[in-house]
């Protein structure tokens, strides 16, 4: 079987997170958000989204990335909401079989 090869990057809750306004909590989502959108027309984000339903709720959602994992963490360092203490980034390399899962750029 051939192997091909994607970052995948958590987005985890930060137990320690500081506390903010409702005000604040907004805008701050409201620049993660920002920020997701510039690294997908950037080519850098393929696909992002939140999670719902899950057994662990520290985990709040995932981007897969066009870059190493190492560039990925450098790249969330720029996201309102890690600077903001709210989130932290945990990434991977993830193998999938050749031509199994295809990310689309938009149109």
């Amino acid at each position: 079987m051939e192997f091909e090869s994607t970052t995948l990057l958590l987005y985890v809750s930060n137990p320690e997170a500081p506390a903010h306004s409702d005000a604040e909590l907004e805008e701050i989502q409201a620049g993660h958000l920002a920020h997701l959108r510039s690294l997908g027309e950037r080519g850098l984000a393929l696909s992002a989204g939140p999670f719902d339903d899950q057994s662990d709720v520290r985990f709040r959602g995932l981007v897969f990335f066009s870059v190493s994992p190492a560039e990925a963490l450098q790249l969330t360092e720029d996201d309102p909401a890690v600077k903001a203490g709210r989130l932290r980034a945990e990434a991977m390399t993830w193998y999938r079989e050749k031509g199994a899962v295809h990310f689309t750029p938009k149109a």
